[in-house]
């Protein structure tokens, strides 16, 4: 089936990667997101979805580095990828948060689940 994801990772095939997207990279077959978090790497991507080119990268130190040399670049960490992809996003949510990111530009996407012993009864 295919979804958002295939369009922003550009992937054919997203039940066969699931749980290991990886990427073509000029020079490197294949890096996938756990391989590209061992590495001090940053990739420009230019998202068709978005209609703008986004960093992605390996930690935060990376994102310091492209943040000192494209100030009005907007990164994503591999964690951030991950919690994206466990969330799945509506393409609606997927705007308002990478809009979130350019006009907030310390901003992180974190997990926000509560505790089932912390969600209000109704939600239980």
């Amino acid at each position: 089936m295919s979804t958002i994801w295939d369009e922003i990772l550009g992937r054919e095939n997203v039940e066969e990667e699931a749980q290991t997207p990886s990427f073509d990279i000029e020079g490197i077959s294949r890096l996938t997101l756990f391989e590209l978090s061992k590495r001090n790497m940053a990739i420009e991507i230019h998202s068709e979805f978005l209609g703008c080119n986004v960093w992605l990268c390996s930690n935060e130190g990376m994102v310091k580095h492209v943040k000192g040399d494209d100030p009005k670049g907007v990164c994503y960490t591999i964690d951030e990828l991950r919690e994206l992809i466990r969330l799945h996003p509506t393409p609606e949510e997927i705007e308002g948060i990478h809009n979130a990111k350019s006009v907030f530009k310390d901003s992180k996407i974190v997990d926000s689940r509560l505790k089932k012993e912390e969600l209000p009864k109704e939600l239980k």
